[in-house]
């Protein structure tokens, strides 16, 4: 617990501790209500085997009423648009708790119709994603096709695949759901026009079958059906450290379709980084987060080896891990990295040709003063805004009538360090250029 009033940031406090051998494995903190309920501070903590809950932020804590005190690793608060806003989902193990319609005071128990009772959820998304809502503009034209249904549950661990139309009620199997499956990491991203099914949102799987590596599997209608399509294998490692540690859909800052052109990172267990830009269909490594690796001859396992324990990409674009070096000799050590630059995402602004409008900044990276460049096919009304890593509106550029190209000066000099995206639009037409501002 991080105490505002004992000496400023990077004071930490002990509140009151949970109980013996409880292993905290998720932190959610609610705001106001996002269909208008009470506008409380309330955190809820998900743990393996009991859910507790503090309402003086994190100070003390009580057990969350329920009959049975299972829970699983993962809670998510349901946004406004979807069906029963508000609502907390927990991830559901071995027919724990299910969700929560008074903040996380008391709980329902799921009700599961799948094959095997003992399911475990530890990763949870909500379908359509937000960008294809009705009355939430992507910037894309995009919508969500049929069989789509509005505020859909998709869930995942060991057994597979789950899904819930009745936002984390009941639970049924989909085809990646049975014996010897282990789903580890969900994400959603768009497939691109070139798309050889056309532009539409995807589900993508990365997950182990009966022990193998693990490998990447993809859903077009909502998580129903599962499709493999290639194995990620950490490329050189001793057997034992494949793992799937995280899986990432990449958008430019501000973007709200996820997964913007298709693009992903997954990050292994041995720091190994594959990428793909075609929606899952095919990936590359790219990278590798810092190696210790030692080995004790040459052509022999190492007997010190980076071991990725957690993955996360931070505000600024960059990606940051945190390893563990095991084996033999001292240690083991803990580290925290993070990649030396922003992930690039997106492609350079499109043509006035192509789009009728183009925007790119002058210079970049930048640390004070830029150029925003925009240039018009034809005369009409444009507006440039910026936007930060969280989609925040921090300047608007120009909102006016042009045409051709017009140059406008911005200062830098006072913002936070990071990526931003500066959005230009001009009728039914938009463009994006990146700004990475540097200290």
């Amino acid at each position: 617990w991080l105490d505002p009033a004992a000496g400023g940031a990077g004071v930490w406090r002990i509140p009151n501790p949970l109980p013996p051998r409880v292993c905290a494995s998720g932190v959610l903190l609610l705001g106001p209500h996002p269909a208008g309920g009470p506008a409380r501070a309330d955190t809820v903590l998900a743990a393996y085997f009991t859910m507790f809950r503090s309402v003086n932020a994190g100070q003390t804590w009580r057990p969350a009423q329920s009959s049975d005190s299972t829970a699983g690793r993962v809670v998510v608060e349901v946004p406004p648009g979807y069906p029963h806003a508000g609502r907390l989902v927990a991830g559901t193990g071995y027919l724990g708790m299910g969700y929560s319609d008074d903040r996380g005071d008391t709980w329902t128990h799921a009700v599961n119709t799948v094959p095997d009772q003992s399911i475990a959820i530890e990763e949870i998304l909500l379908l359509p994603p937000v960008s294809l809502l009705p009355g939430v503009a992507s910037g894309r034209g995009a919508a969500a096709p049929l069989g789509w249904p509005a505020g859909r549950v998709v869930g995942c661990g060991p057994g597979g695949v789950v899904v819930s139309d009745t936002g984390g009620a009941g639970y049924s199997a989909t085809s990646w759901f049975g014996a010897g499956l282990e789903a580890r990491e969900l994400a959603l991203v768009r497939r691109s026009d070139a798309h050889p099914l056309g532009p539409g949102p995807r589900l993508i799987l990365v997950g182990f079958v009966n022990g193998q590596s693990p490998s990447v599997w993809t859903s077009d209608d909502a998580g129903l059906t599962w499709q493999r399509r290639q194995f990620l294998t950490e490329p050189a490692t001793a057997p034992g450290y494949e793992n799937a540690v995280a899986l990432f859909a990449l958008s430019e800052a501000g973007e709200t379709d996820p997964g913007a052109d298709g693009q992903a990172v997954a990050v292994l267990g041995a720091g190994h980084l594959y990428q793909t830009t075609d929606a899952g269909e095919t990936w590359r490594v790219i990278g590798r987060a810092p190696a210790m690796s030692t080995p004790a001859a040459p052509g022999e396992p190492p007997t010190r080896s980076t071991n990725v324990g957690v993955a996360e990409i931070g505000p600024d674009g960059r990606l940051y891990v945190g390893v563990t070096i095991v084996g033999q000799g001292p240690g083991p050590g803990e580290w925290l990295y993070r990649m030396a630059a922003p992930f690039v995402v997106a492609g350079e602004a499109l043509p006035v040709e192509a789009s009728g409008v183009a925007v790119s900044v002058r210079p970049n990276p930048a640390g004070g003063r830029v150029e925003v460049v925009v240039s018009l096919a034809e005369a009409q009304t444009v507006r440039v805004v910026v936007l930060d890593a969280l989609g925040r509106e921090v300047a608007v550029v120009l909102d006016e009538a042009a045409v051709g190209e017009r140059v406008v000066g911005v200062d830098t000099s006072g913002w936070p360090a990071g990526v931003y995206v500066v959005r230009t639009t001009a009728g039914a037409q938009a463009a994006s250029a990146r700004l990475v501002v540097a200290r």
